[in-house]
């Protein structure tokens, strides 16, 4: 469906994109994949939708039905990397007791102020650019989450090593605010890049790739991957997409939220806060439509760019009523 790769290269750049140009690739995705079913989906709250080959990266959310009316302003959606994989999964209760984890701000350039304390040389590395809402970012949840017990791994605590801390695999919501780095040609070269030096100013290289994440062993009702372009990943026949939300799942995770592509951090802080919010009144797929229903009515962020992005995928089906399964294909 070339309509699904033309409208994700449209919103995957700048918000500059031409309004005419945007509209026409939206429609042309929403009456390829929506309106020939459109009475069949529309008496139906939640969707799930297995989406085939380039459209596991459209944007569904920033679509319109047939009369013109945006898709969450009534639907939640839910996305499925597989059928399959999907179906092989039990669903599970959220859990009633887990900590909240926040990873944020790791520190990734020796010029770095904080480095100043623990003292280290350059290291040589390519220069990735601070998080710098990030902290207001972990700030937010953690004042949106104070019913629940937060744990935080900033700036140099904020490195690999934290990966394999057991308070990580027995939390409830883990949420990284950091770059994620995706390789289009090889996704196993993708990963999660936290601080490059330890607490002591000793330089590494950060990077927890998607092999590391796979092996990983946690059972988190949700994991929240802030950073650019971590929804991302490659088709693969009869499995899926491979990529680190399907990582953190085939890790025993239920839920993840991410992006697919880069969304600046000040929109980004903005968005997790509506999102937290909308969490402590539901689950994840209904706290992101909150989310992006609230980035909405904001005029910095209405546009979809900022808000249409960010998707859930889920390992297991909860049985909610007033649902319905779409296998989107090419």
């Amino acid at each position: 469906m070339g309509s699904g790769r033309r409208c994700s290269r449209l919103l995957l750049g700048e918000p500059c994109v031409p309004a005419p140009r945007r509209e026409e690739a939206l429609e042309a995705l929403a009456a390829a994949a929506l309106h020939p079913a459109g009475d069949a989906l529309a008496k139906y709250g939640q969707w799930y939708i297995v989406a085939d080959g380039a459209l596991h990266a459209a944007p569904f959310a920033a679509l319109s039905d047939a009369a013109g009316e945006g898709v969450v302003s009534k639907h939640t959606l839910h996305m499925i990397s597989s059928l399959r994989l999907f179906d092989a999964t039990p669903s599970r209760s959220p859990s009633e007791r887990g900590d909240v984890v926040l990873v944020s701000d790791p520190v990734y350039d020796a010029d770095d102020p904080r480095l100043r304390v623990a003292g280290s040389g350059d290291d040589g590395m390519t220069k990735a650019g601070r998080l710098t809402s990030s902290s207001r970012e972990s700030d937010a949840v953690r004042s949106l989450l104070d019913s629940m017990k937060v744990h935080a791994y900033a700036g140099l605590a904020a490195r690999p090593s934290v990966m394999r801390d057991p308070q990580l695999a027995e939390a409830r919501i883990v949420h990284f605010a950091v770059h994620g780095v995706f390789d289009t040609r090889s996704p196993a070269l993708s990963g999660l890049l936290l601080s490059r030096f330890d607490e002591q100013g000793k330089p590494g290289n950060g990077f927890v790739g998607l092999r590391d994440i796979y092996a990983l062993d946690w059972r988190a009702d949700l994991v929240v991957l802030s950073g650019c372009e971590t929804g991302r990943g490659r088709q693969l026949d009869g499995v899926g997409v491979i990529g680190m939300t399907n990582g953190f799942l085939a890790a025993g995770v239920a839920q993840t939220v991410a992006s697919l592509w880069r969304i600046p951090d000040t929109a980004t802080a903005s968005f997790m806060q509506h999102f937290y919010a909308g969490l402590e009144q539901g689950n994840a797929a209904e706290a992101l439509r909150f989310a992006q229903l609230e980035m909405q009515r904001d005029r910095r962020w209405r546009h979809p760019y900022f808000w249409s992005g960010f998707v859930v995928h889920e390992a297991g089906y909860g049985g909610e009523r007033n649902s319905i399964f779409a296998t989107v294909a090419k």
